[in-house]
């Protein structure tokens, strides 16, 4: 019958939940950034209980079927077993979860090549000196054993595994077939992972962007920028890095990065997202002119240069759709957020 579990309650005293069915000392959990989680038990929470509400002022339920949802709360707390694992991209405090131990791991994205193949022997030179394990996926197993062979012929240490396990050692190149939407680099443990769209590029009949006066450095962590650097955004220019905010929207509380433009205009991105600007690298000493928000300047910059440039990541396009909280749009009071940028 349809609908029976809602009745749970009026046949069982007791209940248990899925994670019930698992010994505590055997089962793993991964929480991915587990205040987004929290927050997002609660408001489901929050909509369930206003609609058992409603439906049971409206004689449409029983008092008991209104009881049978674990609140957020003690769903974390069921969840926070000897083996769980919070995967968190800041260092935030963690209201309600205890924590035993903690542990940064350092995580960049490797760098776009887009054909650039020399560009790309010279870092797998560097690593191979550095003794990092790479590994290079490739589209098939026919591109990736042609691949290894061009590897060695740079006096690399490249090699097409055949089937079966095969382990790469420090210093080494493992060439294989797999899909992955973007590569990483595990400095800490010197391993790094290169898709085929990171070496040549995803995909045929790309326009090329053009090139603007401000020469951007693609930006792998927040270790990389300190307080009062220039970066680059694609769509609104040059600003200052002004550091990161704790903002609240809709009752909930996230990190954002702010930085400040010209006039006392403020954008403000989420914290969770880098690619959408790049740190400045100008080459001469001058103080570099900061663009103003809303402005035509930017755009005018852009137009001026040639082809061939320095890509931007289309990340941020994404901003151009959705409502105009999601659209990325500048904020001139100082106040507000750029979501989805």
């Amino acid at each position: 019958m349809h609908g029976l579990g809602s009745y749970i309650r009026y046949f069982c005293k007791e209940t248990v939940s899925f994670l019930n069915y698992f010994p505590a000392d055997e089962l793993t959990i991964f929480l991915d950034e587990p205040l987004r989680l929290k927050e997002k038990a609660e408001t489901t929470e929050t909509e369930f209980r206003e609609s058992m509400s409603h439906r049971l002022e409206g004689g449409y339920l029983l008092p008991g079927q209104t009881s049978f949802l674990y609140s957020a709360k003690e769903t974390l707390a069921m969840a926070m077993r000897p083996r769980t694992l919070l995967l968190l991209g800041l260092d935030q405090k963690l209201s309600g979860m205890t924590v035993k131990k903690k542990y940064s791991l350092s995580v960049k994205n490797v760098n776009s090549y887009q054909n650039g193949f020399e560009l790309l022997i010279s870092d797998l030179t560097r690593w191979k000196k550095e003794k990092y394990r790479v590994v290079l996926l490739a589209g098939s197993r026919t591109r990736a054993s042609r691949l290894a062979g061009d590897l060695r012929e740079y006096d690399l240490s490249a090699f097409c595994p055949d089937e079966g396990e095969n382990t790469v050692k420090p210093g080494e190149i493992l060439v294989t077939y797999g899909k992955l939407h973007r590569g990483f680099e595990y400095p800490l443990i010197k391993f790094v992972v290169i898709t085929e769209g990171d070496m040549f590029g995803g995909g045929r009949g790309r326009k090329k962007k053009k090139k603007t006066s401000y020469q951007g450095k693609k930006i792998q962590s927040f270790s990389e920028l300190s307080i009062g650097d220039y970066v680059v955004h694609e769509s609104h220019g040059l600003g200052i890095y002004r550091g990161i905010e704790k903002i609240e929207q809709d009752k909930v509380v996230k990190d954002y990065i702010k930085i400040e433009y010209r006039d006392g205009g403020n954008l403000y991105l989420p914290a969770t997202r880098l690619e959408g600007i790049q740190k400045y690298a100008g080459s001469d000493a001058r103080t570099p002119k900061l663009n103003k928000l809303g402005g035509t300047e930017w755009n005018k910059t852009k137009s001026k240069g040639a082809r061939g440039g320095p890509r931007y990541c289309k990340g941020s396009r994404r901003a151009l759709c959705g409502s105009p909280a999601e659209r990325g749009l500048p904020v001139w009071t100082g106040y507000g957020l750029a979501e989805g940028v």
